[in-house]
């Protein structure tokens, strides 16, 4: 391999981690979001 291909290689399976890791976290992000609002409202209700 020359030394281009290579760093090529190393910067698109940098980019490809990156990106499924940003869908990884943005998913629990928006599951946890759901979770907390889903809670919230019961939680407030009784006191009202």
């Amino acid at each position: 391999l020359s030394r281009e291909t290579k760093t090529y290689l190393e910067a698109d399976l940098r980019l490809r981690g990156a990106r499924i890791l940003w869908g990884v976290l943005s998913g629990f992000a928006r599951m946890v979001g759901q979770m907390l609002k889903n809670m919230l409202p019961e939680r407030n209700s009784p006191a009202k």
